[in-house]
């Protein structure tokens, strides 16, 4: 979990690459009864779930019974509801508020806050909320249970039916360095393992009840030591610590058998409750170690993965999240934010990664657009700009819409730039004349599409584009990437026609067409450089 600072991933990644212990056969075991779970309240009002995890209509609230329970399609490679449709999670972690208070410091005596959050968030159009549960309210030692702090979840479930929301619950959440628990931290592996273990049962007997639940994740972003460390927890920022390691001492094992062992554990632990819902885990960017997602996939239903692109570097993401769907499974990009690359190449990302991700998690702290317009710091800006983006990207993410948009030419009548765009410039500035149809372009990556992508030099006032968005040629020669126009393709095909790309240099202008070698531009001083890319007609 990032918060607002890339120097969490970057901390995590390093401490992470480090994790390729030696080999064992041993792993730990954790023995899961029924009786393992205490509680310190003498009862639960809300019931015991059917033995087979699933809610009878007798604990299902009204709001609850008008949503449908997500599951994995036939051949696993799909999350879809009750009619088969496709279900894309795409929303915010809401982890804490503005003031970096954790949702449970506040979500009982501000509950008010939070209903008005949730409704914010399902305003901006959103799927899904992930909520990260702190196994230190949720749990007086290793064998008791909180019972309060279950009737609340119990609580934030309900509000999620009313909203329509799906929660991602995150859990065994433990990131203040000041709460250390001594039947937590001053334990065994084998001992620390049982009470999360215990932990799971519980929120998962909690969660069985609701369709409101698309899964749980298991750990965010766990890690396991190349050797003996001393501490459970790494990955500080600030007072916090964002990481947990799955054991102390490798003991001759694998990286891959510690993580396989203690996923098998857990998930084992949630199906004495709950069989229905779907389990995951948080993994960071890497493809390789314990929590590949070759290692993992077989122990999970669908998989996690956390993506904050970097400039210029939006292909090796794109790369990343395609290696993860090549297991089979969907890939749910679970964090994500336009921290270091700026929205527009978060956009580019996004829509470029699509064929790929199942859905995308980004960030909301309890700020609306109104509230971040204008902003005032730093952050407010980012946060504002990553909102927008949210807004604008949800049809092209979850409706897969619309499919193509018309691609026209503007010139400016000052400086006989040339822009191309789907969208209408005349309505920004009238300086733009509205000129030549370009056919049709895609809004978003269908597979075997490439990024139309734009550049711009100030000094020239030329707008140049591309099928290369990092491509140093246009950045030397001093056009700075704005953004992606949109999707179209790199080869000739039945129904395709080429975009033609010309150049003048006296006028250091650029200009696109459909037709080559007219006349209009050549006895103007444009000289044909190349087919660009190919669109539709």
């Amino acid at each position: 979990m990032r918060r607002l600072a890339i120097g969490v991933a970057t901390l995590s990644a390093l401490v992470w690459l480090a994790n390729c212990g030696s080999t064992s056969d041993e792993e730990p075991v954790v023995a899961l009864h029924d009786g393992d779970v205490t509680s310190d309240a003498q009862s639960s009002s809300d019931g015991t779930p059917p033995s087979d995890g699933n809610a009878s209509d007798a604990t299902i609230t009204d709001a609850a019974k008008r949503m449908s329970w997500i599951s994995l399609s036939a051949d696993k490679s799909t999350l879809v509801d009750e009619t088969g449709k496709t279900f894309v999670p795409y929303g915010f972690n809401y982890d804490h508020d503005w003031n970096n208070r954790q949702l449970e410091d506040y979500w009982v005596a501000e509950w008010s806050t939070v209903e008005a959050d949730f409704a914010e968030m399902r305003t901006l159009g959103a799927t899904t909320v992930r909520i990260h549960l702190d196994i230190g309210v949720f749990m007086s030692n290793a064998t008791t249970v909180n019972t309060a702090a279950l009737d609340q979840l119990d609580k934030l479930l309900a509000l999620a039916e009313s909203n329509s929301l799906y929660l991602d619950l995150t859990g065994l959440a433990n990131y203040r360095s000041a709460d250390v628990f001594d039947w937590y931290d001053n334990v065994s592996e084998a001992e620390r393992w049982a009470a999360q273990a215990v932990f799971w049962k519980a929120i998962a007997t909690r969660g069985a009840k609701s369709p409101a639940v698309l899964g749980y994740d298991l750990l965010n972003e766990p890690s396991v030591p190349a050797a003996v460390v001393t501490e459970w927890r790494f990955g500080k920022l600030g007072t916090n610590l964002y990481g947990q390691y799955l054991t102390r001492d490798p003991a001759g094992r694998t990286s891959q058998e510690i993580a396989k062992a203690w996923m098998h554990a857990m998930y084992a632990a949630i199906r004495t409750v709950d069989t229905k819902h779907l389990v995951t885990v948080g993994c960071l960017p890497f493809n390789g170690g314990p929590f590949a997602p070759a290692n993992v996939v077989s122990e999970l239903d669908y998989l996690s993965v956390h993506i904050y692109p970097t400039k210029d570097k939006v292909p090796t993401s794109v790369a990343l999240v395609k290696a993860f769907a090549s297991n089979g499974r969907p890939v749910v990009i679970e964090e994500t934010y336009p921290l270091s690359a700026g929205t527009a190449q978060q956009s580019w990302f996004m829509r470029d990664a699509l064929p790929w991700a199942h859905g995308y998690l980004g960030f909301y702290w309890g700020k609306s657009l109104t509230e971040l317009t204008p902003p005032v710091t730093f952050g407010d800006a980012i946060m504002r700009d990553w909102l927008l983006l949210f807004v604008d990207a949800r049809a092209a993410v979850v409706d897969k819409s619309p499919a193509s948009a018309q691609l026209n030419e503007f010139v400016n009548t000052g400086t006989n730039d040339r822009l191309i765009s789907t969208g209408n410039a005349s309505a920004i500035d009238a300086a733009w004349t509205k000129g030549s149809a370009l056919g049709k372009i895609l809004a978003f990556n269908t597979g075997d599409a490439v990024p139309l992508c734009e550049f711009y030099n100030a000094a020239n006032t030329d707008h140049r584009y591309d099928r290369d968005c990092a491509t140093s040629t246009a950045t030397d020669a001093g056009y700075p990437f704005v953004g992606v126009t949109g999707w179209a393709f790199a080869n000739e095909d039945a129904g395709r026609v080429p975009l033609h790309r010309y150049y003048s240099p006296t006028g250091t202008q650029h200009l696109y067409t459909l037709t080559r070698d007219d006349a209009r531009y050549t006895d103007a001083g444009f000289q044909f450089e190349r087919v660009e890319a190919y669109v539709l007609p």
